[in-house]
């Protein structure tokens, strides 16, 4: 039987986010480990870990904000404030590439109702260019090119949780 866990971080998950991140994503925007260590500590809770049987598979890691857009410079501060806050922000969101895109797929549906549940207004992340139409695909509308650098361009991608 294959077994699937979602859960929160431990402190002992930080390594495995950095070595994901760092294999799935190419480019200076990965965190460092020492960043990992600390956002685990701080927030725990805002990190969702997949595992399947016993494997590390991927992790989603989320903020909140008062603010729907987050720029390019400070993404990874706007997004600390508390739980309450109306927007949500995926970080990061890696799935080691020994996997498919179908856990990614997987993983991502199990972080939207992390955010209805706190009730979120909407949710954005960032993506490059080769995964527009994939989340697209799940339901995101693209909202902006952001930056480009020597690999690709930046887009922002959100999707409306609620109404007000």
């Amino acid at each position: 039987m294959w077994v699937s866990v979602y859960r929160s971080a431990t402190p002992d998950d930080a390594a495995n986010c950095f070595r994901v991140e760092s294999l799935a994503w190419v480019g200076d925007a990965n965190a460092t480990l020492e960043e990992f260590q600390e956002w685990i500590q701080r927030n725990p809770e805002n990190f969702l870990i997949y595992e399947h049987e016993g494997k590390f598979v991927g992790f989603a890691h989320f903020g909140h904000s008062d603010d729907d857009f987050i720029t390019e410079e400070g993404f990874k501060d706007q997004c600390n404030a508390d739980a309450s806050a109306p927007c949500f922000h995926i970080r990061s969101i890696a799935i080691d590439p020994s996997f498919h895109s179908d856990d990614l797929a997987a993983l991502i549906a199990n972080v939207e109702p992390i955010a209805e549940e706190l009730g979120k207004k909407s949710m954005h992340l960032r993506c490059r260019d080769q995964y527009v139409d994939f989340f697209k695909d799940q339901g995101y509308r693209y909202i902006q090119a952001m930056t480009s650098d020597e690999i690709s361009t930046w887009h922002e991608m959100g999707i409306k949780k609620r109404w007000d």
